[in-house]
C-alpha cells in the first residue's frame, strides 16, 4: 500500500506542478474573478493539494518504504547510499527512453523520472540517440583501468548499444564515427570512456590478449598518473583531454592512436589550495628505492619540502602510491620506454621548484643540471639573464628574482608537457607484434593516399561526368584513408573554481563550444531535417544560444589572441587604442 501511495504521490507531484504553471499564467493574463476557467483551475489545485498532503501524511505515519520527498541527487556519496537503502523497494517508472515519457514533457517531469531511476539503480537513460548517465559516485577512490573495466562494462548494456550503433554506422557508410562524452567536472566522463573503449574492443574483436589492447591499456595507465590530479571535488580528476582513435577494418580492430589536448600546465608549478599536483610526483616519491633516490638527487626530499608539492594538499597514502608506481613502472616497460629517462626529467621538474634567486635564500642548480645533462653555470645563467636583439646586436641584461622565477617555472612546465607528449608519441608508434604495420601514428601513408587521390582527381577534368568521377575518386581516397575510424572524445567539463585562471577560461570555452555542437545537433539539425522531408511543425524549442559567448572569447578582434597581445605589451595605455 505504501508503494502504491508513493507512486501516486509521484504522479500528483508532476501534474500539480503543471497545473500550478497554468494557474500562474492564467492569473497574469486575465482577471481571476471574471474567469470561469481560472476558478475551475483554482478548485483543481486545492483538491490536488489537499490529496497530496493527505497521502504524504499517511505514508509518513505508516512507515512506508520510501520518504515522501526523495533526497537531492547532488548530495554527498554517503547520503546517497543511505537514501538508496530507504528507496530500494520503491517502484520506478520503466522509462528507458525519455522521449517516450507519458504526460506533459516538462523539465520537472524529466528530473523526477531521472530521480526515480537513480534510486532504482538505473543510472543510464536514453534521450533518443543520446545516452544520459547519472554518476552514482561509487568506488570514487578506485582508478579504473582498461584491464579492470571488463566487469563494470558488462553491467552497462546501454553503452554496448551505443558502441554497436557506431560500429554499424561506420560499416554501412564507411565514414568515421565519434562518441562524444560531455559533462561537468567530476561527472564521470573518464570513467565512462574506459567502459566505452572496453566495449569497443569487445565488439570489434580485440580482446584482452591482443597486442593492441595490451599497449593501449599500458598507455592509459601511464597517462592516468601523468594527467590526473586531486581537486576539491574529484580525487581522480583528469586534467588532460583525450581523443582515442580505434580503426576497424573488415569488422576487426586494426590499430589505435591517442591524441592528447591541453594539459593543465599551471598545476605543475602551482596547484590550487587543498588540491594536489599530478599523481605521478607523489607515486614517485613513495615508490622509489633509496638507491634510485640517490641517483635522482631526491634523497632527503619529501612532499613537505618540495615547493611544487608543498603549496597544495600534502596528505599522502604512501603504500597505495607505491603500489601504483610499481604498476606504472611495469607499464612503461610494456611500451618500451626507458624508466630512468622518464623519472630523471620528473625529478628535475620537482627540484626546479626549490631553486631560489633571492639573496637571502639563494639556490643551486647543480642537481637539476646533472639530471638534464647540461652545465649548471649555463642553466643558472639562462635563468638570471635575458638576451635581446637591439639594432642587430645581442644585448644581455640581468633579470630580477621575479622574472627569473617565472623563467624557472616556464622551464618546469615545458619539461613536463614535452615528457607527456613524448610518451604519447612513443605509445602511438609501437609496431604490432608479428606485423610490420605501424600504428595509426604513422600518418604518412594516410596523407599520401589523400594527396594521390587529389592529384588524380585534378587531372580527370571539370565538366559533366568527368567532374563527377573526380569527386568520386577524391571521396574514395578520403574514405580509404579513414577506413574503420571510430573515435572517443573525453574533454574537460565546466569548471567554476576560485580563483580562476587562464586554464579555466580555456576549459570552459572548450565546454561551451561542445555545448554549441549539441545545441545544433539536437535542436537545429532535427528541425531542419523535418522541414527538408516536408514535415512541418509549430514546435519551437526555447534554449540558450551560446554563440555570442563563444564569439566574444574566440573572436580575432576581441578574443584570446587580442588579450594575449595586450598582455605582451603592458606599456600600451588607453591612448594607443
Amino acid at each position: 500500500m505504501a508503494t502504491i501511495g508513493l507512486s501516486k504521490v509521484f504522479i500528483l507531484d508532476k501534474y500539480f506542478a503543471e497545473l500550478q504553471k497554468f494557474w500562474e499564467t492564467e492569473r497574469k493574463l486575465q482577471d481571476v474573478s471574471s474567469s470561469n476557467e481560472a476558478v475551475h483551475l483554482q478548485q483543481c489545485l486545492k483538491t490536488l493539494s489537499s490529496e497530496l498532503v493527505t497521502l504524504r501524511h499517511r505514508l509518513h505515519a505508516g512507515g512506508g518504504d520510501g520518504p515522501s520527498n526523495p533526497p537531492n541527487l547532488y548530495t554527498q556519496p554517503d547520503t546517497c547510499k543511505l537514501a538508496t537503502v530507504h528507496l530500494k523497494a520503491a517502484v520506478c517508472p520503466e522509462v528507458p527512453d525519455l522521449i517516450h515519457l507519458p504526460g506533459p514533457l516538462t523539465e520537472d517531469a524529466i528530473l523526477r523520472t531521472l530521480h526515480a531511476r537513480f534510486f532504482n539503480r538505473e543510472y543510464f537513460t536514453n534521450v533518443g540517440p543520446i545516452l544520459l548517465c547519472v554518476n552514482p559516485y561509487q568506488d570514487v577512490s578506485n582508478p579504473l583501468t582498461l584491464s579492470s573495466a571488463n566487469v563494470a562494462a558488462a553491467r552497462c548494456p546501454q553503452l554496448r548499444h551505443v558502441v554497436q550503433e557506431a560500429a554499424r554506422q561506420q560499416s554501412d557508410t564507411g565514414y568515421p564515427q565519434a562518441i562524444i562524452l560531455s559533462g561537468e567536472n567530476g561527472s564521470g566522463k573518464t570513467y565512462t570512456s574506459m567502459l566505452v573503449l572496453r566495449q569497443l574492443f569487445d565488439v570489434a574483436g580485440g580482446g584482452s590478449e591482443t597486442d593492441a589492447f595490451k599497449h593501449l591499456a599500458a598507455a592509459f595507465t601511464v597517462l592516468r598518473s601523468l594527467g590526473c590530479a586531486k581537486t576539491t571535488i574529484n580525487a581522480q580528476s583528469s586534467r588532460i583531454g583525450h581523443f582515442i582513435e580505434v580503426q576497424v577494418t573488415g569488422g576487426a580492430l586494426y590499430r589505435t592512436k591517442i591524441h592528447c589536448y591541453f594539459l593543465d600546465q599551471t598545476r605543475v608549478v602551482q596547484p590550487f589550495p587543498n588540491e594536489k599536483n599530478y599523481h605521478i610526483f607523489y607515486q614517485m616519491l613513495a615508490g622509489l628505492s633509496q638507491e634510485e633516490r640517490a641517483k635522482l638527487h631526491l634523497k632527503g626530499y619529501s612532499v613537505q619540502n618540495l615547493r611544487y608539492l608543498s603549496r597544495g594538499d600534502t596528505s599522502q597514502n604512501e603504500s597505495e602510491d607505491a603500489t601504483r608506481f610499481e604498476t606504472w613502472k611495469s607499464c612503461l616497460s610494456v611500451l618500451g620506454i626507458p624508466f630512468l629517462d622518464v623519472v630523471r626529467v620528473l625529478a628535475a621538474v620537482l627540484l626546479l621548484g626549490n631553486i631560489q634567486f633571492s639573496p637571502s635564500e639563494g639556490g643551486s642548480a647543480d642537481a637539476v643540471a646533472d639530471l638534464l645533462g647540461v652545465s649548471s653555470v649555463d642553466l643558472f645563467q639562462g635563468f638570471t639573464t635575458r638576451t635581446r636583439q637591439v639594432r642587430g646586436q645581442l644585448v644581455k641584461t640581468p633579470c630580477d628574482p621575479h622574472v627569473a622565477s617565472q623563467v624557472r617555472d616556464a622551464l618546469a612546465k615545458a619539461l613536463y608537457c614535452r615528457t607527456v607528449a613524448t610518451i604519447v608519441r612513443r605509445a602511438n608508434s609501437l609496431k604490432r607484434m608479428g606485423s610490420g604495420t605501424l600504428s595509426s601514428d604513422s600518418n604518412e601513408s594516410v596523407h599520401n593516399q589523400i594527396d594521390n587521390g587529389s592529384q588524380h582527381a585534378s587531372t580527370v577534368g571539370s565538366s559533366g561526368a568527368k567532374s563527377s568521377k573526380s569527386m568520386n575518386v577524391l571521396n574514395s581516397a578520403v574514405r580509404h584513408a579513414t577506413d574503420g575510424f571510430i573515435g572517443i572524445l573525453d574533454m574537460f567539463g565546466f569548471e567554476d573554481v576560485r580563483p580562476s585562471q587562464l586554464e579555466q577560461l580555456c576549459i570552459n570555452l572548450c565546454a561551451e563550444t561542445m555545448q554549441h555542437f549539441y545545441n545544433t545537433h539536437v535542436f537545429k539539425s532535427s528541425l531542419e531535417a523535418c522541414r527538408e522531408e516536408g514535415v512541418f511543425t509549430d514546435l519551437e524549442v526555447d534554449y540558450a544560444d551560446n554563440v555570442p559567448c563563444i564569439d566574444l572569447i574566440s573572436s580575432l578582434r576581441t578574443g584570446l589572441s587580442r588579450w594575449t597581445m595586450l598582455t605582451m605589451c603592458p606599456a600600451l595605455t588607453s591612448s594607443h587604442h
